[in-house]
């Protein structure tokens, strides 16, 4: 299992690889947090209050039930 997370900077694309050992850190986090250094130094640091990450949680979830409906 991974989940790539893409975005642009004014350096250019930039990526980070979720799999699974990040996926378990995040959910037995109570901080959105993932660190990364390999290949290089990367973080990804996701900050809101309770209703703004919810509203992202509900957002990822109806992507993933979306992607599982048959076209």
């Amino acid at each position: 299992m991974r989940i790539e997370i893409k975005y642009r900077s004014s350096e250019g694309p930039h990526l980070i690889d979720l799999d699974s050992n990040d996926l378990d850190q995040l959910r037995n986090s109570s901080d959105v947090f993932v660190q990364q250094s390999h290949p290089a130094l990367k973080s990804l640091h996701i900050e809101g209050n309770p209703d703004e990450l919810e509203l992202l949680a509900v957002a990822l979830l109806n992507r993933a039930i979306a992607l599982r409906r048959p076209l």
